[in-house]
């Protein structure tokens, strides 16, 4: 694909970015556990359509506002096709639905209506990726809590003008109770298209990170963007890539967490580049929020609530399990967000700049250690080690091993 073309197609680049401008992660596990032929993001199939079932509204639980616009009936409940033949909804007779096409996370669709389309992310029990991606109300609700919070955040100022979010809009959950013979609540969260930030309403096109350096699956002919962009930004990409991507994204992460206690697990798939009418990044954002951590013992330094309805899921505290709060850190900021998002970007720039990687890196490591100072001495481990998780399949135990030294501290 060419830039040329995000600019004319925003919503429609979008979607071909999501699918075919996307080299999977670095697990590996991208290419091997997928979703169905029908469903598949990497597939020819354009679009598909959801599964419907209904019950009686008492069945259901909703948080937060469904738009005027949102197709949804208050007795409706959507399905990902895959798991129309599921035990727990054997019960009930399915009908077709919205038409979607398939996003980067397979489980997540996007609605092939251009007035209104929303994302929806839906409950799946089996593996995509390496991980069983399941979503009970404990989970889902979790992002509509933070997401509503950032909203506020937004406002106070104390994050970069950058920043924004696709917000978690409303969630709907089927209860697990007597009367629905669910062995487990199911539920799906519908996400906002547009962004929300103070430059959204500059943002042009959106493109997703790991598209800025993936090759097009269906255009092998096509630099990968980064290189298109040196063309466009000349002898400023570095200044560009540095300043505007690399110091954002590493500010955005500490502020986060200094003055909100918030903890994004960060990784090439839930963070979108919003570029102006001129190919300037103006904006980075962040979506899937159900996956940020709630660090207790920050936010009570911080004099935060800590009252969630999510308070059992993605919580950690000082307090409860030092070891824990330690290792959460690291795998967030050692592990993903230096090797998944830092380490390819950096890759890219040395590619197209005489500086070294050495050179790049030391700037980068400036920036992280200025944050890292104003942290509680022990917010990392000590010693030089960090956390990660091997190349495994993660349905049962999610097992930590130890390395050293840190890419970025």
């Amino acid at each position: 694909m060419r830039i040329e073309k995000l600019l004319s197609e925003p919503l429609k680049s979008l979607m071909y970015c999501e699918r075919y401008i996307n080299d999977g992660s670095p697990s590996g596990f991208t290419e091997i556990n997928r979703t169905s032929t029908k469903t598949d993001p990497f597939g020819t199939k354009s679009s598909f359509n959801l599964k419907s079932i209904f019950e009686n509204q008492k069945s259901f639980k909703t948080k937060g506002e469904v738009p005027n616009n949102f197709p949804l009936k208050g007795d409706e409940f959507l399905i990902h096709p895959d798991m129309e033949n599921h035990d727990d909804i054997n019960k009930y007779e399915k009908t077709n639905s919205i038409l979607v096409t398939p996003t980067s996370s397979a489980r997540t669709v996007q609605i092939l209506n251009f007035d209104a389309p929303y994302f929806i992310k839906l409950h799946y029990d089996g593996i995509i990726g390496r991980i069983n991606r399941k979503m009970p109300y404990r989970k889902a609700i979790n992002g509509y809590e933070i997401s509503k919070d950032i909203l506020n955040i937004i406002s106070e100022n104390k994050l970069p003008p950058s920043f924004s979010i696709l917000h978690e809009r409303f969630i709907k959950t089927h209860i697990n109770d007597a009367t629905t013979r669910f062995t487990n609540d199911w539920s799906f969260v519908v996400r906002d298209y547009h962004p929300t930030g103070k430059t959204a309403d500059k943002i042009s096109y959106m493109l997703p990170l790991f598209s800025f350096w993936s090759k097009d699956r269906l255009n092998k002919k096509h630099s990968p963007f980064f290189l298109q962009y040196n063309s466009l930004w000349g002898k400023k990409s570095t200044e560009v890539i540095l300043e505007q991507l690399i110091f954002q994204l590493i500010d955005m992460y500490f502020s986060l967490i200094l003055f909100y206690g918030y903890q994004i697990e960060l990784n090439a798939q839930n963070i979108l580049l919003g570029f102006d009418n001129n190919n300037q990044p103006i904006s980075i954002i962040f979506r899937d929020i159900m996956g940020v951590e709630k660090d207790m013992t920050i936010r009570k330094m911080l004099n935060l609530h800590v009252d969630y309805e999510s308070k059992d899921y993605k919580t950690i505290e000082k307090e409860e399990d030092f070891n824990k709060w330690q290792i959460r850190h690291s795998f967030s900021f050692d592990f993903k967000f230096s090797y998944y998002i830092i380490a390819p970007i950096l890759n890219g720039l040395t590619f197209i700049d005489n500086h070294s990687e050495v050179e790049l890196k030391s700037k980068i490591k400036k920036r992280v250690k200025s944050w890292i100072s104003q942290l509680p001495d022990d917010y990392f481990p000590s010693n030089g080690i960090w956390y990660l998780h091997e190349d495994e399949l993660l349905v049962l135990e999610k097992r930590y091993i130890t390395k050293k030294p840190p890419f970025l501290r």
